[in-house]
Parts: C-alpha cells; sequence; structure tokens
C-alpha cells in the first residue's frame, strides 16, 4: 500500500479517536495511552502498548460503515481497560470470547447508538440474557460461564460457540500470548500439526534405521564367519600401520569430538538462556503494562465521576461499577486467612525447617553413633484455635454458594496447617437476627456441619446482631480469646457503632462496586467462579 494510503488509514484512525475522546471525555487516558502499528493481515489488535491496524481493513471499513471504525477501536481499548491482555486464562478459547463479550457489554453502554443494526441488536439480545445469569459481567465470570455452558454442546439466544465468536469478535487476541501480530489460533494449530508430523515421522525414521542397523549387524556377523580368511589379511594390512599415525588420529578425533560436544552444549545452554530470558522478560513487561493499565483505570473511574452528571443514562454507574473491581486489590483468600492465625509452639515431630542436617551428619560422621545435635521435637506454627464464621442468611444468600463458602474456607484451614487439632469455632447463621450458633471442636464436625448444611433465617440483613452474640460468649466464658470473626455475605448491612476489640473481616462475593466498611474491618471480595 502507498504511503498516501497509509496517511490516510492513520487520519481515519485518529479521526475517530477524536470522536470517542469529544463524546465521552473521562476516556481521554484509555484512548490516547496507545502508540499506532501498521501490521499487514489482521484487523485491530492491542498488546497494551500498541493498537496494531491493517491499513487496508481500515480503509475498507471506513467506507463501508465509519460507525465501524469507532467501535473496533472502542472495543480493543476496553480490552486494555479491563486488564484482558494481562490475566491468564484457565482455556483461550473461552477466554477469547469472554473478554470479546464484556468488552462489547461496555462498549454497548457508552455508545448507545440510536440506529441499532441486526447484529448490534443481536449482541444486545446476548448480554441482557448473560445479565439475567451471571448479574454483574465480568470476562471471568463469563468465561466460567461458558466453559460450563457449552461443554453439554448448549445454545445461547439460538447460537452456537462458533456463531458468538463470529458475533462479537471486532479484534485479534494473538498479542496477548506473546504472539506476532496476525498469527492467529489457526496458524498456531496448523504449526503444531506440523510439528507433531515432523516428530512422528522422525520416531519412524529412527525405529526403521535401527531395524536396519540390527538387520546389517546380523549380516556382518554371517559374513565374518564365512570369511574368516578375509579378515585376518585385513588385520595384518592394519597392524602395518604405525601406533604413532593411529594414536594421532585417535588425539585428533577424541579432541575434535569434544569439541563439538562443548559447542553444541553451549549453544543449548545459550537458546535456553535465551528462552528463560525472554518468557521472563515477556512476563515482566506485561506485568507492567497491566500496572499502567491499573492506574489508567483508576484516573478514568475519577474523571467518570466527576464527569457523571452529563452520562446518558446508567452509563457512569455501570462503568464505574465495573472499573471498581479492576482496580481494587485482590487477595489470595488462602493467604489472607492466615492473618486470624497465632504462633504458638506444637509437638509435631521433626520441625524440617529449623534442622541442621550439617552437624548432624558430621557428628555421624566422626562420632558414628553419636549425632552432634539433635532434630527439634517441636515447631512453631500458626494455628486457629477459636474463631466465628458468620454467615448472613437473608434472602440474597443462596445455600449453595454459602455450602460452596464453607467447604473452600474448611479446605484452606485443613491444608495449611492453619487448623489446630483441637479447635473452638462457632458458625453462627445470622439475618436480622441470629437464628443459629453451632460450635466445632474438630475437623470431622466441620465436615459432618457442611455435608448437613441447612440454612435458617432470609429475612433482611443485619451484622449488629452477631458481635453482640459473640460479645455475650466472651462474658460467658464459652469463647476464651477470639482469634477472629469471618463474616461471609453478599449484601449491605448496618455495622456495629463500636468497634470489637478481636479481628474482623468481611467477605462479600460477587459485588463489583467496592463496599465502604468501618475503618476496624478488613474486607475480601471473593467470585463465585473462586469457589
Amino acid at each position: 500500500m502507498g504511503k498516501g494510503q497509509g496517511r490516510l488509514a492513520l487520519r481515519v484512525l485518529e479521526a475517530s479517536r477524536n470522536q470517542l475522546f469529544f463524546a465521552h471525555r473521562f476516556l481521554e487516558q484509555a484512548l490516547f495511552r496507545l502508540k499506532w502499528k501498521a501490521v499487514r493481515g489482521i484487523t485491530f489488535g492491542s498488546d497494551g502498548e500498541y493498537f496494531y491496524y491493517d491499513e487496508r481493513y481500515v480503509l475498507r471499513q471506513y467506507m463501508q460503515d465509519p460507525g465501524q471504525v469507532v467501535r473496533g477501536y472502542l472495543h480493543t481499548v476496553m480490552h486494555c481497560l479491563y486488564q484482558h491482555p494481562f490475566l491468564a486464562p484457565s482455556r483461550r478459547v473461552y477466554w477469547d470470547l469472554a473478554a470479546d463479550i464484556a468488552a462489547e457489554s461496555l462498549s454497548e453502554e457508552i455508545l448507545q447508538d440510536e440506529q441499532e443494526q441486526e447484529a448490534q441488536q443481536q449482541r444486545r439480545e446476548v448480554i441482557k440474557t448473560l445479565e439475567a445469569e451471571l448479574g454483574a459481567m465480568s470476562a471471568k465470570k463469563i468465561s466460567h460461564y461458558l466453559e460450563n455452558h457449552f461443554l453439554g454442546k448448549g445454545r445461547i439466544c439460538g447460537m452456537g460457540f462458533s456463531e458468538l465468536c463470529s458475533l462479537f469478535r471486532q479484534d485479534e487476541h494473538a498479542m496477548w500470548y506473546s504472539e506476532e501480530p496476525g498469527t492467529g489460533r489457526k496458524e498456531e494449530t496448523e504449526r503444531e500439526e506440523r510439528r507433531t508430523g515432523r516428530e512422528k515421522q522422525g520416531t519412524e525414521r529412527e525405529e526403521i534405521e535401527e531395524e536396519q542397523g540390527a538387520e546389517d549387524q546380523e549380516g556382518a556377523g554371517e559374513d565374518r564367519e564365512e570369511t574368516g580368511g578375509d579378515e585376518k589379511g585385513r588385520e595384518e594390512a592394519n597392524r602395518k600401520e604405525t601406533e604413532e599415525d593411529r594414536e594421532k588420529k585417535k588425539t585428533g578425533r577424541g579432541e575434535t569430538e569434544a569439541g563439538r560436544g562443548e559447542n553444541e552444549t553451549g549453544r543449548e545452554e545459550t537458546e535456553a538462556g535465551r528462552g528463560e530470558t525472554g518468557t521472563g522478560r515477556e512476563r515482566a513487561e506485561a506485568a507492567k503494562l497491566g500496572q499502567v493499565w491499573k492506574h489508567t483505570a483508576q484516573q478514568v473511574m475519577v474523571e467518570l465521576q466527576a464527569f457523571s452528571k452529563s452520562a446518558k443514562g446508567d452509563q457512569a454507574g455501570t462503568v464505574i461499577r465495573s472499573l471498581g473491581a479492576v482496580t481494587r486489590e485482590n487477595y489470595d483468600y488462602s493467604v489472607f486467612l492466615q492473618k486470624f492465625a497465632l504462633r504458638r509452639e506444637e509437638r509435631m515431630g521433626t520441625d524440617q525447617d529449623e534442622f541442621d542436617y550439617i552437624f548432624y551428619t558430621y557428628g555421624l560422621n566422626l562420632f558414628r553413633k553419636v549425632p552432634l545435635i539433635e532434630p527439634l521435637e517441636y515447631k512453631e506454627v500458626q494455628v486457629i484455635r477459636e474463631f466465628v464464621i458468620a454467615i448472613d442468611t437473608s434472602g440474597s444468600c443462596a445455600g449453595e454458594l454459602v455450602e460452596r463458602f464453607l467447604v473452600k474456607t474448611c479446605n484452606i484451614l485443613r491444608q495449611t496447617e492453619t487448623f489446630a487439632l483441637k479447635v473452638n469455632i462457632h458458625i453462627i447463621q445470622c439475618d436480622a437476627e441470629v437464628q443459629e450458633d453451632v460450635k466445632i471442636e474438630s475437623q470431622g464436625q466441620l465436615e459432618e456441619y457442611i455435608s448437613h448444611l441447612e440454612l435458617k433465617g432470609f429475612g433482611g440483613t443485619d451484622f449488629r446482631p452477631v458481635f453482640k452474640y459473640v460479645d455475650n460468649l466472651l462474658e460467658t466464658g464459652e469463647l476464651g480469646r477470639v482469634e477472629g470473626l469471618l463474616y461471609f455475605t453478599d449484601g449491605y448491612g448496618s455495622f456495629p457503632v463500636r468497634p470489637p476489640w478481636y479481628r474482623t473481616a468481611f467477605v462479600f462475593l460477587d459485588r463489583a462496586e467496592d463496599v465502604k466498611v468501618p475503618p476496624w474491618a478488613m474486607k475480601v471480595y471473593l467470585e463465585e467462579t473462586e469457589l
């Protein structure tokens, strides 16, 4: 393509970006973050640093419908703003479609075209169906839903998986997976098939050569038996060579082979080092770009809150809630639970971390049966003995989610040395008042409770009764020293005015927006997919 057409394609992209900026000024930091880069053979795409485009595709789309260029650019920016290129998917094929659906749902909220085309109407219908199923939309939740839904060859709004991919695809995602722009899953599959074919051919060739080699050896053995006189003649001729010549040849050959081996080894180490370095560099760069776009999302959210009065309809609220889930700090739930554990000495056998094998083996070698140091028969561990788990049993909490939350918490405590042999854990069900309190003293009782779990309540939501009840347990001596209270809820409630003296954390389920809790309380967010 000529330089004139290339400049024209770039002007089309800049005009589309400016059109978005003048209509939605809160997106300024995101719209102007990417740098242009023309690449043949693709539609649109981005790795978080560059916006890749094919000049021919841009001009062709602009001639057909200028609005499609605007929508395609916004779609790609939404991917970066919501961290889609920087998250590791469990199944790439479902993640790509889920990310496209999430980006398009936000683009629909922002653009809100007055005249909808047939494709836009179909997309909106699918988005409404998924919102009814999932509630707050995120790529993670959509990916998990798609994987479960299409395993049974299901359909959404009468469309199969491939039809949905064609409907929502606006750009390419090869750059997310450290592939060259323009390299899609089809090319990757073809390369994999070619590589597998070469390996198979190589294996078959090796087997044939081994069979031929075995046959040659058998034939050579038979020939040696039949022509023993000829071999004797050859041996006598070989003896005529001087030993010095033979030694020189052997020495030269050995040095050459050793040099080759060192060169090959060095080449392999160099290539391995390059591969490891390249992978590590790519991950570091992706993490850095992810932080840049996370900061950009925070700036966009601040700008959107300032311009929310001029936003149309529920646009501001929807985008703010989605950005809130992106910008907030996410904690590993298993690591979070360690905050409630106390360090105590437990007689649990040898402490592998503190045991010094050097002195132990040195003593055995020096005095045979007398080690210089004995292994410790105790170790310091972080354990949970007295703990309270409060469950919100208001009408908005589903029994299946509560059960999965308890199972996840139980598994984490059991797999990490956090669960003491003797515990005093109270599981309290509460809606607007305390409905049930079950005391757990062992892992077996906890598993038995979960297997026969029955929720009670289903009224309003109020957090205060649980804290009053726990205070009463402390006064009566039922609880000696509470190491923490974990309150599982998916809604809002009234908090106590005075802070409790024990550590408290609220676990919110499927909340896109940030929930304000008192300064004395911790909070962690869990998605349904994590349970």
